[in-house]
């Protein structure tokens, strides 16, 4: 970003455009530019104010023109507040009436003076700020308009003399291009903390502006949802339409983050655990704890986001490959073991076992598994598979909560061909081994439970006598079961 300095102010200019006949308006130097982006007035004195639709004002000049800064409080582009304020101006000579106030048209399409004639070469722009629940506007009035320059402004209850008007310079000295420092970030509708985050622009209609950063215990979310459409419109950003987004560790497990509005306040949410969350001005902010990201442990080296349609072992990512920040420095992480948060790359473990424990399947890779809804609310299950040559391991998170007998039954795709599946089925055995059929394992209460596991003779049919070998059950609340298995290759 570049940073110019001058006498009075710093100045960033992006475009926003202007509501005139006139182009976008710059000083003889760029020292105010009337762009809606307000950050060349950060060294300018404000005056308070005693009314609740504005925050505070400023007022500078130049020859050709006077400069007023308005930051109202609320807006959007359906309702600007201060489009029903006055601005006063008190002259110390005899002129006509008009020229005592000075006031705006709906949406401050205009600027007008006191019998609604148009302010001729008058400028206003206004842009959502980085502040929380605040709009800024500029305006451009040319000194010509003034009949006499013996004036006093009077704004929302405090007043300027002409003379007592600071000078906008015209000219600046330019210092070589800085870049923002990243300072951590705060939950708190306040988005300048965000100003140095790499962000990625125009994923959709939907998602005008997006970034991820990954800091200390915390996954930090930022969107910016299209500023026409109606406020909330970023859950039209995620298939189906229900602000469901998604983190993926790089092993494959897949956490969906909830982001629904109520009016215009959102809510954020991962398997009902509420998130910290803060919108203003078409943007939101999302905490999200690595407690709550499925699969993710010390050893996890990148994050992702995405977006999960149909194919949910397709997702369509938004952010790839986001690693973990040192708390504080904003440098990425050396990864070289000193602290015990560092990211260390991730290798696959071949210690699989059967063993009522499912801490060794935390760093293996899982796919997502979709078993009969169509996506819409993230993915159903994640699972994985791992073979020592005589057993093969399965390890399986069901946390879709719609069906209490999951492993009532079950199938196995050999070598990926679904024309050709195992069938398998959780069951007890009676005094002689065999399988109890009647045994009802729908609906079962939490708790932890071992079952052996049967299926037909061959992949081709048969009876339902070959015992395969065990599977071990948790099952958790709301029907969320965590599963792994072991059966004999060799059947």
């Amino acid at each position: 970003m570049r940073r110019l300095k001058k006498y009075f102010f710093i100045c960033f200019i992006t475009f926003l455009g202007v509501f005139s006949s006139k182009k976008c308006l710059h000083a003889a130097e760029p020292a105010i530019v009337v762009d809606g982006d307000v950050s060349d007035w950060n060294l300018a004195s404000c005056y308070a104010s005693d009314d609740a639709k504005v925050s505070k004002w400023a007022a500078v000049r130049n020859d050709e023109y006077l400069f007023l800064y308005i930051q109202q409080n609320g807006g959007d582009q359906w309702n600007m507040p201060i489009q029903d304020t006055l601005i006063g101006v008190s002259y110390e000579s005899q002129v006509e009436e008009k020229y005592n106030k000075l006031q705006f048209t709906y949406m401050l399409t205009e600027l007008k003076n006191g019998d609604y004639s148009d302010v001729n070469g008058g400028i206003i722009a206004y842009k959502p700020s980085l502040e929380n629940d605040q709009y800024d506007v500029e305006i451009a009035i040319p000194m010509d308009y003034f009949p006499d320059l013996s004036f006093v402004l009077t704004y929302c209850g405090s007043s300027v003399a002409f003379s007592d008007i600071p000078l906008c310079p015209n000219e600046i000295e330019q210092e070589k291009p800085s870049e923002p420092m990243y300072s951590g970030i705060v939950i708190d509708g306040n988005f300048f903390d965000w100003e140095a985050i790499s962000k990625v622009n125009g994923f959709n209609d939907n998602l005008q502006e997006s970034a991820m950063v990954w800091v200390g215990d915390y996954v930090y979310l930022y969107f910016k949802e299209n500023s026409s459409h109606y406020i909330g419109n970023i859950i039209h950003a995620t298939p189906y339409d229900n602000g469901n987004f998604c983190i993926e560790t790089d092993n494959g497990y897949k956490t969906a983050v909830i982001l629904e509005m109520s009016g215009e306040q959102p809510t954020a949410s991962v398997d009902g655990t509420r998130l910290e969350v803060c919108y203003s001005n078409y943007m939101y902010e999302i905490a999200v704890p690595v407690t709550v990201i499925k699969g993710y442990t010390k050893k996890t080296a990148a994050l992702n986001l995405c977006l999960l349609p149909d194919d949910v072992n397709a997702p369509i990512y938004i952010h790839q490959g986001v690693v973990h920040w040192n708390p504080g420095i904003g440098d990425i992480e050396s990864g070289d073991g000193e602290n015990e948060n560092d990211s260390e790359i991730y290798e696959k473990t071949t210690h699989i076992t059967y063993d009522y424990d499912f801490t060794d399947w935390e760093d293996y890779p899982h796919s997502t598994i979709d078993y009969s809804t169509s996506g819409a609310d993230g993915a159903d299950a994640e699972g994985a598979l791992f073979s020592d040559g005589d057993y093969l391991y399965g390890h399986v998170m069901y946390f879709a909560g719609i069906y209490n007998d999951f492993f009532a039954y079950y199938e196995l795709a050999i070598n990926e061909d679904y024309s050709r599946t195992l069938q398998l089925s959780a069951k007890i055995i009676d005094n002689n081994g065999n399988p109890v059929d009647d045994y009802n394992t729908y609906g079962l209460p939490e708790g932890t439970y071992e079952f052996h596991v049967f299926g037909p003779e061959t992949v081709d049919g048969g009876a339902w006598t070959t015992n395969y070998g065990a599977i071990y059950m948790k099952v958790g609340a709301a029907g969320k079961i965590e599963a792994e298995y072991r059966l004999d290759q060799s059947k």
